[in-house]
C-alpha cells in the first residue's frame, strides 16, 4: 500500500455506481494515476478509457490537482473537459470515460488515515455526496431550453405565440430532467429543484423574448403539497408582474389533490393561466373540466401521435374531445408534432395551438437569441386571450367527415409509404451509407452512442446545426446500437481539433477512423 502524504486532509474518490471488482471509495495517493492498462493506482476497464488517461497530484496544503495526460476522450471535471492542470475541491466530480466519481476530502482529526479505513466508512457518505452535486445543480449547473408553440388556428401561417420552458443541466449525469429529479427525489427535494427549473427558465427569457410571449412552465406533484406552489407563483409573479405565465398541471394530479381549488384561486389571483397536460390519458371528468376551466388542455401524446395514420375510429375519438373543449371556450393543443402530414390532419380536426420537433426543437437560450428577431412583431402581439376566440371554427360534422374510412388499397399504399418513412433519417442527418461512401483512411468523431433512436436524434437536435452528423446501427454485446458521428476529416489532427465544440455535451467524442466505424456498419448486417 502506498504511503499518503501526511497532512490533515485526505482525498478519495466516491462512486455511487462501481465498476464490479471497485470499492465504493478509493483512497487517493500522490501521484495517483488512472488508466485502463494494469499496474496503475486506478484500472478502468473501460473502452473509452487511455492506456494511461490521467493523474492526480496532492500538494502538501492539502490541495488536489488533476492532469489530462493527452488520453485520447478527455477527462471531464464537472461536466466540461481540461485542458491543462486543474485544481480540484471536495464535492467536485471527475469523469473518466463512462466512470464519474465525486471527490471527497476526509479531514483527519488525527493526521493520517489509510485507505482501509476509508472505505471502511469514515469517508463521506453517498448522500453527503448527493447533497453537493444537487447544491452545484441548483447555484450554476441549470441550462433551461426552449421549445416553440404555435398557433395553427384559422386560415392564416401559424404564429409563434409560446415557448415551453424545459430544464436541462450541462453537468455530467444530470442533463436532463429525469437524472436531475432521480437525485432530488434521493434527497427528497423535489419541490426546490421544481421551483429553480421554473424560476431560471423565466430569468433566462425574460431579457431575450418579447414581453407579450407566453411562457408554458412545469410543475412537479409534490408543489402542490402545503401550499408550495401558491408561495412560488407568488414570488415569480412579484418578479415579473407582466411576463404571460401558464402553468402546467397533471389533468390526474389536478383532479386528485385536496388543494384543487385552492391552487386554481391562487393563479386566477396572481394572472397565471392553467394548461392540463396528458388529457384523456386517463378518464375524463367532464364535471370538474367545467369547473376548473384551463385555458389549454395539451391532449396525451398517445391520442394525437401519428394522427395522420390512425383509423377513423381514433380521429373521430380526437375530434369529439376538440370539440368539447372548444364548446367549453378551453383551447385544445396537441404535443410532439413531427410531419407535414400531422400537422395538416390536427389543423383539420380542430387544434389550436401545436408543439414538436416539426415546429422547433429545444434549444438553449443564446441559440435562441439569433432566432427571436425573425417574429413578425405583429404576430405576436396575438395572445393567449385571442386564442380563446372563436367565432370560425369548424361545426363537429364537417370534423367528421375527414375521418371517411379508407378503401383496402390507400391503406396499403399509406401503411407501406410510413414503413419507408420510418427508417429515412431526417433531412439534416445523414445516414450509414454517407458513411460507407466516404474514403477509407479519412477520420469522424463518434459523440455518443445509445440503445434508442429517438435519443440519438434528440442529441442531435440540441448540438449546434452546422455540420454534417450522421446516425448508424452498429451490433454489440448482443444488441443494436444508434451511433452519433460528426464529419468527415481527411487528417486526425483536423478532426482532434473539431471535437472541442462538444466538450460540454456530457459526452466524450472520440476520433474514430472511418474503416473502423464501417466495420461496425457492416457488424448489424451480419448480426441480421
Amino acid at each position: 500500500m502506498q504511503t499518503i502524504l501526511t497532512t490533515d486532509a485526505t482525498w478519495c474518490f466516491v462512486a455511487k455506481n462501481p465498476q464490479p471488482g471497485l470499492p465504493p471509495r478509493i483512497a487517493i495517493t500522490s501521484p495517483f494515476r488512472i488508466g485502463r492498462r494494469e499496474g496503475f493506482d486506478l484500472c478502468l476497464n473501460c473502452r473509452n478509457v487511455s492506456g494511461l488517461h490521467a493523474e492526480l497530484l496532492q500538494g502538501y496544503n492539502n490541495e488536489l490537482w488533476i492532469e489530462d495526460l493527452n488520453s485520447t476522450n478527455g477527462t471531464f471535471v464537472n461536466g466540461k473537459r481540461i485542458r491543462k492542470r486543474t485544481a480540484i475541491k471536495d464535492g467536485d466530480t471527475v469523469q473518466f470515460g463512462k466512470t464519474v466519481f465525486t471527490i471527497a476530502c476526509i479531514r483527519n482529526s488525527e493526521g493520517s488515515t489509510d485507505s482501509a479505513t476509508l472505505v471502511s466508512g469514515e469517508a463521506d457518505s453517498d448522500h453527503e455526496a448527493a447533497e453537493e452535486r444537487f447544491e452545484r445543480l441548483l447555484k450554476d449547473g441549470v441550462v433551461p431550453f426552449f421549445q416553440p408553440i404555435y398557433n395553427i388556428s384559422g386560415d392564416s401561417e401559424q404564429r409563434r405565440v409560446g415557448f415551453e420552458v424545459l430544464g436541462r443541466s450541462h453537468l455530467f449525469g444530470l442533463q436532463t430532467p429525469d437524472q436531475m429529479f432521480t437525485i432530488a427525489t434521493d434527497l427528497e427535494k423535489e419541490s426546490v429543484l421544481s421551483r429553480t427549473l421554473r424560476l431560471r427558465g423565466i430569468e433566462a427569457a425574460e431579457s431575450t423574448l418579447p414581453d407579450d410571449m407566453m411562457l408554458f412552465v412545469n410543475t412537479h406533484p409534490k408543489e402542490l403539497d402545503c401550499g408550495e406552489i401558491q408561495v412560488s407563483l407568488s414570488d415569480i409573479r412579484s418578479k415579473f408582474p407582466d411576463r404571460p405565465i401558464m402553468l402546467e398541471l397533471s389533468e390526474h394530479v389536478l383532479y386528485s389533490s385536496e388543494c384543487c381549488s385552492e391552487v386554481v384561486k391562487a393563479m386566477k389571483d396572481l394572472d397565471v393561466q392553467l394548461a392540463l397536460h396528458g388529457f384523456g390519458a386517463a378518464q375524463i371528468r367532464l364535471a370538474e373540466l367545467s369547473e376548473v376551466r384551463p385555458q389549454v388542455v395539451k391532449f396525451d401524446g398517445a391520442l394525437t401521435q401519428r394522427i395522420d395514420q390512425a383509423e377513423k375510429t381514433r380521429k373521430r375519438l380526437v375530434a369529439t374531445m376538440v370539440q368539447i373543449a372548444l364548446d367549453l371556450g378551453i383551447t385544445p393543443m396537441a404535443e410532439f408534432v413531427e410531419t407535414e402530414s400531422e400537422h395538416e390532419t390536427l389543423k383539420q380536426l380542430g387544434f389550436e395551438l401545436v408543439q414538436g420537433y416539426y415546429y422547433g426543437h429545444p434549444v438553449s437560450i443564446d441559440t435562441l437569441d439569433q432566432k427571436v428577431p425573425e417574429i413578425d412583431s405583429a404576430q405576436t402581439a396575438q395572445t393567449m386571450a385571442d386564442v380563446n376566440r372563436r367565432s370560425d371554427r369548424p361545426p363537429l360534422e364537417t370534423i367528421r367527415n375527414l375521418s371517411e374510412p379508407e378503401t383496402s388499397e390507400e391503406r396499403f399504399i399509406n401503411e407501406n409509404i410510413m414503413a419507408e418513412d420510418e427508417i429515412d433519417q431526417p433531412a439534416e442527418v445523414k445516414d450509414a451509407q454517407w458513411l460507407l461512401d466516404q474514403e477509407n483512411d479519412c477520420f469522424t468523431i463518434q459523440l455518443m452512442f445509445t440503445g434508442s433512436r429517438e435519443d440519438a436524434e434528440t442529441f442531435v437536435a440540441e448540438q449546434k446545426p452546422d455540420g454534417e452528423y450522421a446516425i448508424y446501427r452498429k451490433w454489440s454485446s448482443g444488441r443494436e446500437w444508434h451511433v452519433v458521428a460528426f464529419g468527415i476529416f481527411a487528417h486526425y489532427d483536423d478532426a482532434k481539433s473539431a471535437s472541442e465544440q462538444f466538450e460540454n455535451t456530457g459526452h466524450s467524442s472520440w476520433v474514430r477512423q472511418l474503416t473502423k466505424v464501417k466495420e461496425e456498419i457492416h457488424s448489424i448486417e451480419s448480426a441480421n
